[in-house]
């Protein structure tokens, strides 16, 4: 028991004597004192530090400024004296620059490609209406009865319109094309200098009336859709709006006139069956008229007179299209030599 004793006791106080050597003992208030030197020479750098920064000065300014005024100064404090956030004006300015500079740049070549483009010459205008009336419409097949005979080369398809087997909307737009095509030619030819139009002129009466003469249901159907949609003086109207004119040979005056008495005995029959009740659902029953070719003498008078002046149309048109046929080369010529 002793010896254990004394050997605690031995360990105990070389322990105590590390920590009790004067060179390693512990000032405490030293410490203290150091410690608060220390951080009066921190907060004193410190302070100087943010005395150099903006916002050093910016807070002393506003310090100062609330000492000598009661009001708040309202400047703004910059925390976060970064880069400034540049503008984008000068990014979306160049954009758009360079957005029209390319637009004038298109539209200047398409203004060079459009001012290199040929223009339509009167020779040329005349041919395609020339194309237009040998071959006819495009795209529509041929069924008529010289197709198949070796006259349909020399035989324009306009002269053989009556028996081509169209319909009446494909005929009307055929005729409608073909007399485009000319006044084409025509507004180009009669503004051309130190040329003589008598030629061009005739040859533009002439085929106005033949494709009247050659587009007779369609002037009816016209005629029958004024009288209904508006009024019978309207639809007599229309019909004197065919008139012959004083540069008009003997053979036109006499095809205008069978125009004007077919249309007129079209008229006259409207009346009669507007007056039988023939007029069933805004439009003319054509079992009622029918019925009226064979009960009503004024009617077959009508219808009489109109059959007459159609069949002189028809000997008329076939004059008519051989002057165009016969005329257009000597036209073509007259033409290409600038005369």
């Amino acid at each position: 028991m002793d010896d254990n004793t004394e050997n605690k006791n031995t360990d105990n106080s070389a322990q105590q004597g590390i920590f009790s050597t004067p060179e390693l003992t512990v000032d405490a208030e030293k410490i203290a004192q150091n410690s608060e030197a220390t951080s009066e020479a921190s907060r004193a750098k410190i302070a100087s530090i943010f005395a150099n920064t903006e916002t050093g000065q910016q807070a002393q300014r506003l310090n100062d400024a609330m000492e000598a005024n009661s009001e708040p100064v309202t400047e703004d404090i910059v925390i976060d004296a970064g880069s400034k956030k540049k503008s984008k004006a000068p990014i979306i300015v160049a954009v758009v620059t360079l957005v029209l500079v390319a637009v004038g740049v298109g539209a200047w070549f398409l203004v060079q490609n459009l001012g290199n483009q040929p223009k339509e010459t009167p020779l040329g205008a005349f041919n395609n209406y020339l194309k237009l009336a040998q071959d006819g419409p495009e795209n529509v097949p041929v069924v008529d009865a010289e197709a198949s005979t070796n006259n349909t080369t020399t035989k324009w398809f306009l002269l053989r319109i009556a028996n081509a087997g169209l319909q009446k909307s494909e005929t009307k737009e055929y005729l409608d094309k073909v007399k485009k095509a000319y006044e084409t030619f025509y507004k180009l030819y009669s503004v051309m200098p130190n040329v003589q139009t008598n030629l061009a002129n005739t040859y533009r009466s002439v085929l106005l009336l033949y494709i009247n003469l050659n587009n007779l249901m369609v002037l009816t159907d016209t005629l029958v859709a004024k009288y209904l949609d508006d009024s019978p003086n309207v639809a007599y109207n229309y019909i004197q709006s065919f008139s012959r004119t004083d540069e008009m040979t003997s053979l036109e005056e006499d095809g205008m006139e069978q125009l004007k008495l077919y249309l007129e005995a079209e008229l006259s029959m409207l009346s009669i069956a507007d007056i039988n009740d023939c007029i069933i659902g805004g439009t003319f029953d054509d079992f009622c008229r029918t019925n009226l070719a064979e009960t009503s003498t004024a009617y077959q008078e009508a219808l009489s007179k109109q059959q007459a002046a159609g069949n002189r149309m028809t000997g008329i048109s076939t004059v008519l299209g051989k002057l165009l046929q016969d005329q257009a080369s000597i036209l073509q010529e007259r033409i290409s030599h600038g005369e």
